[in-house]
């Protein structure tokens, strides 16, 4: 039985050939269907690599930031211009005093804490905010908060410190 389907099935694809071959409209039909097939299997296959290669050679957009300073600060009025540059003046100091104290890796952890918990408060002696800063992070906070009035709240300084972790890692990684 299988035998005769065998047989029957050749003969079927000998017509089908011969037909084929003698119509011409029938071998360029054919022919599309095939190519056909064939092309959309190429695609397949090449597509990932094109789309890969897209990815990794186009460059990522570069701009420029031109900032003029000397238009920003003309666009100041003279009280802020002068709060700027007693906040500039601070940061220094707190600088200053860290490294007095030999406690430079504490110096962005200063600075952050006086720019955003301070509200514009002035200090006067940055060598004393120094000293808060030899103690662990929780007594950091208390004795800030009791020496100054501050209310710093623990879970608020935490999220502050990994910022400023984050942000320190990605300038020194270059990311």
């Amino acid at each position: 039985m299988s035998e005769a389907l065998a047989a029957a099935g050749k003969a079927l694809l000998r017509k089908i050939a011969a037909d084929t071959v003698t119509d011409r409209e029938k071998r360029s039909k054919l022919l599309i269907a095939f190519g056909s097939v064939i092309a959309a299997l190429l695609a397949a296959m090449l597509l990932p690599f094109a789309v890969i290669y897209a990815i990794f050679a186009s460059e990522p957009p570069s701009f420029e930031v031109n900032f003029d300073e000397a238009a920003f600060w003309s666009r100041l009025t003279p009280e802020q211009q002068s709060q700027l540059e007693d906040m500039e003046a601070d940061v220094q100091a707190i600088a200053e005093a860290m490294e007095a104290a030999d406690l430079q890796e504490q110096t962005a952890k200063a600075q952050l804490i006086y720019m955003s918990c301070f509200g514009g408060e002035r200090l006067t002696d940055f060598t004393a905010y120094s000293e808060h800063f030899t103690q662990d992070d929780e007594q950091l906070i208390q004795s800030l908060n009791a020496d100054y009035g501050l209310e710093i709240d623990c879970d608020e300084y935490a999220a502050l410190v990994v910022l400023l972790t984050e942000e320190n890692t990605e300038n020194e990684t270059g990311e």
